[in-house]
């Protein structure tokens, strides 16, 4: 028995040291395929490290390596399965050779039920390199070129790029610029041979995006962008300008970062595709780990019970995501009034979101209670069936505040810049707390032993992370200046 358990032990380890290369190859490499260069995409010249900051860039590679890396996972888990299915693509079956032309057959076979248990993964991540490499990388490929396309990545560069260099040539001559830039540097621009008879803008955009290229890693393009007008066009630099004056030229050639307006339809339906998928890769993951939950006494979602599943994620999407993206647009927004004060900014956002979440927790968790009073849904009572109300209404009350404690959070940690790295881990842990604490707290109210926080947690961290990553890859803006009188927080 000892000897089982330590050879189970041994495979899960080698599972996971395969399952970590095979995410790490994918991690690398994501971005620094081959691509065509077309003259109208400025962008496709240049490597998705190299127009992208580190932080978005690590991202989008994970998001990239999840699909095949949870494949082979699945495939190495149930590895005897696969081997039997590899071994019948040769033309061995229990027989021995089914397949005549099948040469590799027998060699194949001896292979096979020579290699032990816990070291079939191994072969298998060895098989599929060698064998399905070349499909392996094509599948990476086209999953790498939806989520660029889902991102709007290259629609991004080229904008900003393209923005900034139509304002500088409004100002001065191509030629003059570029003397200017190589002055600064103390060595020649390069240009592309495709953009040699392009048009001036084109041109301007393209160096100005192989200078920032080098800087795009640590400060985003945005502000490497905006680094080289300050640093190395002096007759630009708008330094000693008024902020007024700052500020309407950094929005004239789109460097500035600003609230709604940094955002369009297009953003908005990309941004919500992309949920929309990993709320759909959750539905149809999640429930595959309920024996072992349940093995545990832990309630736990079950694909025979995916409607309740569903259920879970649309209210928690609706009555604590939605909600908390609106508070921090309404704060953004509010904020910037120069004639409120901060308190009473987050006032106002305060009871928004709260009234936001409140209208609609309460259907859901009516339409729930009503079921259980009916006796006609998935979920269950240790209490007796009725309206008594109380557990009921400590939950809605309870739960439409996590998105209000959420703005509120990141309004007095970091009110200079929403959605800053610091800001996604303190609203992701509030939320996830939130939700654990609330649902303790109800089921010690409703007299119930389900053990469901367990899965709100994990559904809060996986909804809130990726809501918030999401936004802050479409719309990241640090907050304008207040005056001072107005900045002070006031009894």
């Amino acid at each position: 028995m000892e000897g089982q358990h330590f050879i189970e032990i041994v495979s899960w380890a080698i599972i996971l040291v395969c399952l970590v290369l095979v995410f790490t190859m994918q991690y690398r490499t994501f971005g620094a395929s081959g691509k065509t260069r077309t003259i109208d995409n400025i962008s496709s010249f240049f490597e998705i490290n190299e127009i992208v900051d580190k932080w978005q860039r690590a991202v989008f590679a994970t998001v990239a390596s999840i699909p095949l890396s949870f494949v082979f996972l699945i495939v190495a888990y149930r590895a005897e399965t696969f081997v039997e299915a590899l071994m019948k693509s040769y033309g061995v079956d229990e027989k021995g050779i089914a397949d005549s032309e099948a040469d590799l057959a027998p060699f194949v076979e001896e292979l096979i039920k020579n290699i032990p248990e816990p070291l079939l993964p191994i072969a298998i991540l060895v098989f599929l390199f060698l064998v399905f490499g070349a499909q392996t990388k094509f599948l990476f490929l086209k999953i790498e070129k939806g989520i660029v396309f889902l991102t709007a990545i290259p629609q991004r560069t080229n904008l900003l790029s393209r923005n900034l260099s139509k304002h500088l040539l409004e100002r001065q001559q191509y030629h003059k610029i570029v003397e200017e830039l190589e002055r600064s540097r103390k060595n020649k621009l390069p240009l592309a041979e495709e953009l040699e008879e392009a048009s001036n803008e084109l041109k301007l955009s393209f160096q100005l995006l192989h200078i920032a290229k080098s800087d795009v890693r640590e400060l985003g393009l945005r502000e490497a962008l905006r680094q080289i007008v300050d640093r190395q066009l002096p007759s630009f630099n708008k330094s000693d300008s008024t902020p007024e004056t700052k500020y309407l030229w950094e929005r004239n050639t789109g460097l500035l970062a600003s609230g709604i307006t940094g955002l369009n339809w297009f953003h908005i339906f990309a941004s919500m595709m992309m949920f929309i998928i990993i709320c759909g890769l959750y539905v149809g993951i999640a429930p595959s780990a309920s024996k072992f939950f349940e093995a545990r006494n832990i309630e736990w979602p079950r694909y025979a019970s995916i409607g309740s599943l569903v259920h879970g994620v649309v209210q928690m999407v609706l009555a604590t995501v939605l909600p908390m993206i609106i508070g921090i647009f309404l704060f953004v927004r509010r904020a910037e009034m120069k004639k409120e004060t901060v308190v009473q900014t987050v006032t106002v956002v305060f009871v928004i979101v709260f009234l936001s979440s409140l209208v609609i927790n309460a259907p859901f968790v009516f339409q729930q209670r009503l079921e259980i009073f009916l006796g006609i849904g998935e979920l269950k009572s240790t209490s007796e069936p009725g309206f008594g109300g109380r557990a009921e209404l400590f939950y809605v009350f309870v739960h439409s505040l996590i998105p209000c404690l959420v703005v509120l959070v990141i309004a007095i940690v970091d009110p200079e810049e929403t959605l800053s790295v610091w800001d996604i881990v303190i609203a992701v842990v509030l939320v996830t707390s939130g939700h654990f604490l609330a649902y303790v707290a109800f089921e010690l109210v409703a007299d119930a032993q389900w053990g469901f926080y367990w899965h709100q947690a994990l559904l809060s961290i996986v909804l809130a992370t990726s809501a918030l990553v999401i936004l802050r890859i479409f719309w990241k803006t640090p907050l304008q200046p207040r005056d001072k009188e107005s900045s002070n927080l006031k009894a």
